[in-house]
């Protein structure tokens, strides 16, 4: 979203301040940064912000070396007569396989939120899920959930339930960039993850405090 705007107000800084006049050179340029605006313009901006679930491999490897199962937490899943997983909205967008999301909880300083959703298999169920910071990208919330899988684990918040582990959404702030993080203003936010089996991890969530 943020390179499409900066794209659209650049573009529109080198069309303005072309010269006027008969030269082809510019006109030609001109004509050319006018078809660019228009594109932009025309191009729905939800296309790079919606998770693509008929795509999305279920399974990726993050950084740490373990396996996730992004489809669960992007996507969402139909399993065994009721919904299950989903944790991120990017853009606050649903993907296809979402029939219905309400907010329940606003988002805290951390950006972590609440609601509940139905799946689009049936929905006439719904299910409770706490949900990464809209803005964060699926980029950054694979790298947050690899940092707090990593097996730096910190302690659970009260009232988690007792079979996740937990984990940090990022480093310290002097040891990476924390923009490749999901983080909202710097804030750390603990992540409940399921333990590994067979180095793959099924689900991962923020946990809302």
């Amino acid at each position: 979203m943020q390179f499409y705007l900066i794209t659209v107000v650049y573009t529109f800084y080198l069309l303005t301040s072309l010269p006027e006049g008969r030269n082809m050179h510019h006109s030609t340029i001109r004509y050319l940064l006018k078809s660019i605006v228009c594109l932009f313009m025309l191009s729905p901006l939800t296309v790079s912000a919606q998770v693509d679930c008929s795509t999305l491999p279920r399974w990726v490897t993050l950084e740490n070396g373990l396996r996730l199962n992004q489809y669960h937490v992007f996507c969402g899943e139909w399993h065994n007569n009721r919904p299950k997983g989903f944790h991120s909205r990017p853009e606050g967008i649903n993907p296809a396989t979402v029939s219905q999301f309400i907010v329940q909880s606003p988002a805290n300083a951390a950006g972590i939120y609440t609601g509940r959703w139905t799946h689009q298999s049936n929905p006439s169920k719904n299910k409770f899920s706490s949900m990464f910071p809209d803005h964060c990208t699926v980029t950054q919330i694979l790298k947050s959930i690899s940092h707090a899988t990593a097996g730096s684990e910190s302690n659970c918040p009260a009232g988690s339930p007792d079979w996740i582990r937990c984990g940090l959404n990022k480093p310290a702030a002097n040891v990476e960039q924390p923009l490749h993080y999901c983080s909202k203003d710097g804030n750390f936010f603990t992540i409940g993850f399921a333990p590994a089996k067979q180095g793959g991890i099924n689900t991962a969530f923020p946990i809302f405090e």
